[in-house]
């Protein structure tokens, strides 16, 4: 969705690109395991790697149609049908934010992604990886940027 939405009308090819390594490493992650030898995970993820190709076509298209012709298609990849999407799958239930402390990302909170601001700023308070950079000093300025970001700024 992201993709098709940065490529179409907007233009933005470097977050395309950017949210096609994104693609790439959920891929490869699903590779890796060991649950992944299942006919029907392979079979998945041959289905997605099929549909990353003809997204990927705009940006190497030389490459991609030599792929495209390696498959055995014998008409042009740019003739196949735009990917599609379904909201179903979008929506996530626990979302990743990075925590700043000064400006410096201290790490990462796993949080539901309808938590209010209360909550994750207790649970980056909370967190053993973080507590010690806020114990270095008086908690001046807490920012919480819903589902992206925590930043908290510490005086001495």
């Amino acid at each position: 969705k992201k993709i098709t939405e940065d490529m179409d009308g907007r233009f933005h090819f470097n977050t395309a690109i950017a949210s096609l390594m994104e693609l790439t490493n959920s891929l490869s992650d699903v590779a890796s395991r060991k649950e992944s030898a299942s006919p029907q995970i392979i079979k998945m993820t041959g289905v997605a790697l099929y549909k990353m190709l003809i997204i990927l076509g705009p940006f190497v298209p030389h490459l991609c149609e030599e792929i495209w012709s390696n498959l055995g298609e014998t008409s042009s990849i740019f003739k196949a049908a735009w990917p599609d999407y379904d909201e179903r799958f979008l929506s996530q239930s626990m979302i990743e934010i990075a925590v700043q402390i000064n400006g410096k990302v201290r790490g990462r909170l796993v949080i539901a992604s309808d938590a209010d601001e209360k909550t994750v700023l207790e649970q980056a308070k909370q967190n053993d990886k973080l507590r010690p950079y806020l114990q270095e000093g008086k908690i001046v300025k807490e920012i919480y940027i819903p589902g992206k970001l925590v930043n908290i700024v510490v005086k001495n």
